[in-house]
């Protein structure tokens, strides 16, 4: 009776172990997918970072640009000033002589006229430039969030990534105690057999 029921043992026992090195194979096919997907975030995640520099470096010199583009244009508006004033007292002089200066009054009307049009396009290439560099700056504070998130998603992977390393050693480890716990079992029921036979013959 001790041992049928030590080989009943047994025959759960090594279901029990094919169960559990199924279970860890299995474990196993999910860590390393669970690798090569954390591998391939780590590199979206390096192409992102250099992205976002690129971008970062692209907006400095647009920011760059805006400023100069925006002292070019304040010179241009105090060049224009500059002229009108000059057209002015132009055409008081012309007044002065109003027969010979009719041409050169005409003249500076016309230069005002192309003056308020250049003063005009200025103020906008100013507004323009203003926006631009506000745009350029939340773009850099975009990129710099998008780095930080990027530095932890590549953080979190080479964590998870250890994790998977570690539990293949684990599954690996069960795997080698299950088939030492077969091993152990089919030689237990061999040994309870030829108990049961020698019994037998004893009697």
């Amino acid at each position: 009776v001790y041992c049928v029921l030590c080989i009943v043992y047994c025959v759960l026992c090594i279901v029990y172990c094919v169960l559990c090195i199924v279970y860890c194979v299995l474990c196993i096919v999910y860590c390393v997918l669970c690798i090569v997907y954390c591998v391939l975030c780590i590199v979206y995640c390096v192409l992102c970072i250099v992205y976002c520099v690129l971008c970062i470096v692209y907006c400095v010199l647009c920011i760059v640009y805006c400023v100069l583009c925006i002292v070019y244009c304040v010179l241009c508006i105090v060049y224009c000033v500059l002229c009108i004033v000059y057209c002015v007292l132009c055409i008081v002089y012309c007044v002065l002589c109003i027969v010979y200066c009719v041409l050169c009054i005409v003249y500076c009307v016309l230069c005002i006229v192309y003056c308020v049009l250049c003063i005009v396009y200025c103020v906008l290439c100013i507004v323009y430039c203003v926006l631009c560099i506000v745009y350029c700056v939340l773009c850099i504070v975009y990129c710099v969030l998008c780095i930080v998130y990027c530095v932890l998603c590549i953080v979190y992977c080479v964590l998870c990534i250890v994790y998977c390393v570690l539990c293949i050693v684990y599954c690996v480890l069960c795997i080698v105690y299950c088939v030492l716990c077969i091993v152990y079992c089919v030689l237990c029921i061999v040994y309870c057999v030829l108990c049961m036979m020698y019994s037998v013959l004893d009697q």
